[in-house]
């Protein structure tokens, strides 16, 4: 599935793949590394799930450090 960040904006909950695509990574990086980056999620069994609204305050957040 290939999603570009333009089109996520209308998704509240994004997948793994599309928090990926938003933040410019592959989402084996993003899978691999998002506890030890401190990027806000949940795990509904294997699915991981990211809030647009809280993925891209955190992104904010991040970048103002």
């Amino acid at each position: 599935m290939s999603t570009r960040a333009n089109d996520l904006e209308e998704y509240d909950v994004l997948t793994i793949d599309e928090a990926a695509a938003l933040l410019r990574v592959h989402p084996v990086t993003l899978r691999k590394r998002a506890v030890k980056w401190g990027v806000p999620h949940r795990r509904l069994g294997a699915e991981w799930r990211f809030s647009r609204k809280v993925l891209t305050q955190w992104i904010q957040d991040v970048a103002a450090c």
